[in-house]
């Protein structure tokens, strides 16, 4: 559909640097479910240029959070929203505070006994210029089968600290004649902490498991840090069994 305002003709202008090819209307996709009727995509089709340096913002990164659940409350209903306020963990990426971009991220996380599901959200990107969100993803999954599949302990039976050393084992076998000056990075709030490990793979085959505990560990290592400091790897390791689920690192691949 055309989701083109004057304001945003606006933008298209100045962004433009006068070039008038680059002008163009706010074309968008928007995917429904056909059972439940809720708008589970919304976005440019042809993506999204996000404000200059020099245009200002009319919205404070405080406000869009605020923003983004009115934004859920017109496409999910008000009782969904009211019915989430305690299960959600909101997650905000500012940016543009870096970036100088106007975009910022919003990201409401469900979670079950007070543990964040690792991919059961709703993803939203928000312009501080045109003040409305430019995108919104609804990867929430069905809630009666997330409370069917999440029936382990959320307490951890091993510590993040035991996590850090079982990798660390691992690098050890692997690369024993190498000092690899591990280093953890935690660049987001879930990142070398506790989640329920939730794959869509995971959730929705044939004969699904119990839900995973896991520790999701980011590190890098001083080869990485010297190519660039943000380069990073994953580990995630399940916080009950201490089995390395996930880990990519050089040529060990498990997955």
């Amino acid at each position: 559909m055309d989701d083109t305002s004057e304001k945003y003709m606006e933008l298209q202008k100045l962004r433009s640097r006068g070039i008038a090819a680059n002008i163009r209307h706010n074309y968008v996709m928007i995917k429904v479910d056909p059972v439940s009727g809720n708008i589970v995509r919304y976005g440019s089709r042809g993506g999204h240029s996000g404000p200059l340096e020099d245009e200002t913002r009319i919205v404070s990164f405080e406000e869009c959070e605020d923003k983004c659940l009115e934004f859920v409350r017109t496409v999910k209903g008000n009782d969904f929203v009211e019915g989430k306020e305690n299960d959600f963990s909101i997650y905000k990426i500012y940016s543009d505070k870096n970036m100088k971009d106007g975009l910022v991220y919003i990201i409401p996380f469900n979670t079950y006994n007070g543990v964040q599901y690792m991919y059961d959200q709703i993803y939203m990107h928000y312009d501080l210029v045109l003040d409305r969100v430019i995108r919104y993803r609804d990867d929430l999954k069905d809630p009666e089968l997330m409370k069917k599949l999440t029936t382990l302990s959320p307490e951890p039976t091993i510590s993040k600290r035991k996590a850090k050393q079982i990798l660390e084992a691992k690098l050890k076998e692997s690369y024993p004649d190498e000092d690899l000056n591990i280093q953890y990075r935690v660049l987001n709030d879930f990142e070398n902490n506790v989640l329920w490990y939730d794959p869509v793979e995971l959730v929705y085959s044939q004969q699904p498991e119990p839900i995973r505990l896991i520790w999701y560990i980011t590190f890098n290592d001083e080869e990485m840090r010297n190519k660039d400091s943000r380069n990073r790897a994953t580990a995630i390791i399940d916080a009950h069994t201490r089995e390395i689920i996930n880990l990519r690192y050089r040529d060990i691949d498990i997955s």
